[in-house]
């Protein structure tokens, strides 16, 4: 199980490098715009449409990585709940209903891929592929359900982890106690 979770700490890493990098094209392309207007450089390429790829898929990779990291907005009920078995049961409700979101907007977003693909459908300016931001939907809920799979098993080999650290954020993934 070891080489999984090392497989996972890659893929988190991945995801920062990529998501790091939209970030950065996102930024620029403002900054871009920004002096195109300010400048008068109208011969320039109008580049919005690569902040809003960017944006796009940032926000669905990002999905995963939250998931990854435990920062995503939760009620931690679990550090008040005495029980290691109980709050073993209450994470795999939570995981259950991962896999029922993923489920139902993971069918949407293949579908939406598939149009992509069906259309070749692209952005006005740049051209850009749709399949892009599409992709990163498909992607993003995939990385959720895998981080969240992840989770989950370090919690079930040790209960008593499982909401123990003093802010209320379980720190699963460095398998520390804080």
């Amino acid at each position: 199980m070891e080489k999984l979770e090392k497989l996972e700490s890659a893929v988190a890493a991945a995801e920062k490098a990529v998501v790091t990098i939209c970030l950065t094209l996102a930024f620029a392309s403002v900054l871009i715009q920004i002096a195109r207007r300010v400048f008068d450089l109208m011969w320039f390429p109008d580049v919005y449409d690569l902040a809003l790829v960017c944006a796009a898929v940032m926000t669905f990779l990002c999905v995963g990585l939250l998931t990854y990291t435990q920062g995503h907005i939760a009620i931690d009920l679990t550090s008040y709940i005495p029980s290691p078995t109980l709050r073993l049961r209450l994470l795999t409700a939570s995981v259950v209903a991962v896999i029922v979101f993923v489920a139902i907007f993971g069918k949407l977003a293949i579908d939406l891929f598939l149009f992509g693909v069906q259309s070749g459908s692209h952005t006005v300016q740049l051209k850009i592929p749709l399949l892009i931001p599409y992709g990163a939907l498909v992607l993003g809920l995939a990385l959720c359900l895998f981080h969240s799979l992840m989770h989950w098993n370090r919690m079930r080999k040790d209960p008593e982890k499982i909401g123990a650290s003093e802010d209320g954020l379980s720190d699963a993934v460095t398998g520390e106690v804080s």
